[in-house]
C-alpha cells in the first residue's frame, strides 16, 4: 500500500508548479503562432477540420499569449483558452460557441453583463444583411463596456474578440455607406470617452488600467473601420496604424493589468523594490505616447495616416478626417493622465512574485518598441490590404506605412536624446548643478528643525563632499512641486567668464589638435571615407 503521505506530496509538488507549467505551454503556444505568423501559415487541420490557421488568427494568438500566461488557472485562465481556439475556429457557429462561452465565463452581475456573450451573434448574419452593420456597432459597444469591467489581464479577451470579428466581417463586407461608418465610428467614439472618463475618475487601480484598456479597444476599433469600411487613399497606413496598436502598446497593457491586479500592500526591500520599479515603469512606457516607444509610433503612423487620407478627399470627408486626428489627439492626452494616475496610485507597492511576469511583458514590449518593423512583418496578416516590404536589417528598425515615403527609426530618437540628456548633463555640471538626486543629509535628532550647517573641514574628514541641491529639485521647488525655501543659485557672474574663457581654451587647443593629425594623415582620412561610403552603398543603397 502506498501510504497517503505520497499523493499528498505529490499534490503539493503539482500545485507549487503549476503556474511554470501553464506559462511555459502558453509561452510554446505563442511562440508557435508567431513562428506560423512570420512564415505566412494557412490551411486547414485535416485531423481538425474545425480549425486552422488563416488571416490575423496567429498575429492575435501571439499577444493574446501574453495575457493566458499571466493570468493562471481558474475562470479567467479558461476564458482564455477559449477565446484563443475561437481565433482558430474556421466556422462562423463554431466561433460564436467558443467566444460567447469566453465572454459567459467574464460576466459581472447586471442585466449588460448578461447579454455580453450575445456579442458575438454578427458572425452568424450574413455580411450582406441589413443587421450586419447594426449589431456590429453593438457588439462594439457590449465588448468594450466588458473590457472596461474586468479586473487583470482577461481585460483583453473581450477586446480581442470584438477586434477579431471586426475586422473578419468588414474584410467581407468591404465599403460600407456613410451613415453605416458613421455609425461604428461613433460607439467606438463612446468606448473610447468612457474608458478615458473611468481612467480619471475610479479610485481603484486595476478599474483604472481597464478603464485605459477600454479606450485602446474603441481608438483600435475606430482605425480598424477607417482601414477597411472607409474608401480612404490611407487605408493601408491605417492598416499599418492597427498592426502597430496590437503590438507593444497590448503587451504592456497586459502587463499593467496584472500589475494591478496583483498589487500588495507592503513595500519591496532590497533588490526586489529595483524590479518593482522596473515592472511598474516598464510597463508604462510602451503605452505612452513617450518618444520613441510604442505609442509614440502609433500616433505617428495615425498622423501620417491621415495625412494621406485628407489630400485626395472631398471637403467633407477632409473636415471628418480633421474631427477625428483632433478627436485621437485628445483620447491620447486623456489617456497620459490616466496612466499617470495609475502610476501614482501603484507607486511604492510591491506584487506577487516580485512583479516577474509584468518584467516579462515590460521587456518583450520595449524591445518592440525598439524594432517594429520585427512586429510589423510578424504581423502582416492582421488586416487585409498591401503587404508589408520585405524585412531587411535596415527595416527592422524602421516603420514605414504602406503607400508612402514616411519613416520613423525609433533607434535615432534614442540616440537624439541621449544626446540631448548627455548635453543637458554637461550644462548643469558646468553651471555647478546636477541632475540626479541626492537624499539629503540625515542630521541628529537634537538638531532636528535648525538649519543644517556642515563645514568643509568636517566634510573632508568624512570622506564626503558638501550637499548641493539638485537641478530637478531645485526646479520643482522653484514651480511649488516641492517645499522648501532653499533655492538652486547659478554661479557668480565674475565666474561665468572665467570658465567660458577656459572652455574656449581647450576647445580652441583640440581644434588645433585635429587640424594638425588631420594634415598628417591625409590619405589614410581618404581611403577611409571612400570605405565608409561603399560599405553604405551597398547595404542602404537602392
Amino acid at each position: 500500500m502506498v501510504p497517503d503521505e505520497f499523493f499528498s506530496r505529490r499534490g503539493q509538488a503539482f500545485f507549487r508548479w503549476r503556474g511554470a507549467v501553464q506559462g511555459g505551454l502558453w509561452a510554446t503556444v505563442g511562440i508557435l503562432a508567431l513562428t506560423g505568423a512570420v512564415w505566412r501559415l494557412n490551411g486547414v487541420l485535416s485531423w481538425f477540420p474545425l480549425f486552422g490557421v488563416d488571416g490575423p488568427a496567429l498575429p492575435m494568438l501571439g499577444v493574446l499569449s501574453f495575457a493566458g500566461g499571466v493570468t493562471g488557472a481558474g475562470r479567467r485562465g479558461l476564458a482564455c483558452v477559449l477565446a484563443a481556439l475561437g481565433l482558430l475556429a474556421l466556422s462562423p457557429l463554431v466561433f460564436c460557441l467558443l467566444a460567447g462561452t469566453a465572454l459567459a465565463l467574464l460576466t459581472r452581475s447586471g442585466g449588460r453583463g448578461l447579454c455580453l456573450p450575445f456579442a458575438v451573434l454578427p458572425a452568424c448574419v450574413p455580411a450582406d444583411s441589413v443587421l450586419s452593420v447594426p449589431l456590429l456597432a453593438l457588439s462594439i459597444l457590449q465588448t468594450g463596456h466588458a473590457a472596461s469591467e474586468q479586473k487583470g489581464p482577461v481585460a483583453v479577451v473581450p477586446a480581442f474578440v470584438g477586434i477579431f470579428l471586426l475586422g473578419r466581417l468588414l474584410a467581407e463586407t468591404g465599403t460600407v455607406p456613410f451613415v453605416q461608418q458613421a455609425l461604428m465610428l461613433a460607439c467606438g467614439g463612446w468606448v473610447v470617452w468612457r474608458g478615458c472618463m473611468q481612467a480619471l475618475r475610479a479610485e481603484q487601480p486595476w478599474r483604472v488600467v481597464s478603464g485605459l484598456t477600454g479606450a485602446w479597444y474603441g481608438g483600435a476599433g475606430m482605425v480598424l473601420v477607417l482601414a477597411l469600411a472607409c474608401a480612404l487613399d490611407g487605408a493601408d497606413a491605417f492598416g499599418a496604424t492597427l498592426r502597430l496598436d496590437v503590438g507593444a502598446p497590448v503587451i504592456g497593457l497586459i502587463g499593467l493589468l496584472w500589475l494591478s491586479a496583483s498589487m500588495q500592500e507592503h513595500e519591496a526591500e532590497g533588490a526586489g523594490r529595483e524590479w518593482s520599479r522596473w515592472a511598474l515603469w516598464g510597463t508604462m512606457l510602451p503605452v505612452s505616447a513617450i518618444p520613441p516607444l510604442g505609442g509614440f509610433a502609433v500616433l505617428w503612423s495615425l498622423l501620417v495616416a491621415s495625412d494621406y487620407s485628407v489630400q485626395g478627399a472631398s471637403p467633407a470627408m477632409a473636415l471628418g478626417m480633421v474631427l477625428f486626428v483632433g478627436f485621437q489627439i485628445m483620447t491620447a492626452v486623456l489617456c497620459a493622465a490616466g496612466l499617470l494616475r495609475a502610476g501614482a496610485l501603484m507607486r511604492g507597492k510591491s506584487w506577487l512574485n516580485g512583479g516577474l511576469p509584468a518584467c516579462l511583458c515590460a521587456n518583450v514590449a520595449c524591445l518592440l518598441s525598439v524594432v517594429p518593423g520585427l512586429w510589423l512583418a510578424a504581423a502582416d496578416t492582421l488586416i487585409v490590404g498591401d503587404s508589408a516590404p520585405g524585412l531587411s536589417v535596415w527595416g527592422a528598425f524602421t516603420v514605414r506605412p504602406a503607400a508612402g515615403e514616411s519613416a520613423l527609426v525609433p533607434v535615432l530618437l534614442l540616440l537624439a536624446l541621449a544626446v540631448a540628456a548627455g548635453l543637458a548633463a554637461l550644462v548643469a555640471r558646468f553651471l555647478g548643478g546636477s541632475l540626479v538626486y541626492a537624499p539629503a543629509r540625515l542630521g541628529a535628532a537634537w538638531r532636528e528643525g535648525a538649519p543644517v550647517y556642515s563645514s568643509a573641514a568636517d566634510a573632508t574628514a568624512q570622506g564626503g563632499t558638501e550637499v548641493s541641491l539638485p537641478f530637478a529639485q531645485a526646479g520643482a521647488m522653484v514651480c511649488g512641486f516641492e517645499g522648501g525655501l532653499t533655492v538652486w543659485r547659478p554661479p557668480g557672474l565674475p565666474a561665468l567668464p572665467v570658465r567660458f574663457a577656459v572652455l574656449l581654451r581647450y576647445g580652441r587647443r583640440w581644434l588645433f589638435r585635429g587640424v594638425a593629425w588631420s594634415e598628417g594623415h591625409g590619405m589614410v582620412l581618404l581611403v577611409l571615407l571612400l570605405g565608409a561610403g561603399l560599405l553604405l552603398g551597398l547595404f542602404f543603397g537602392p
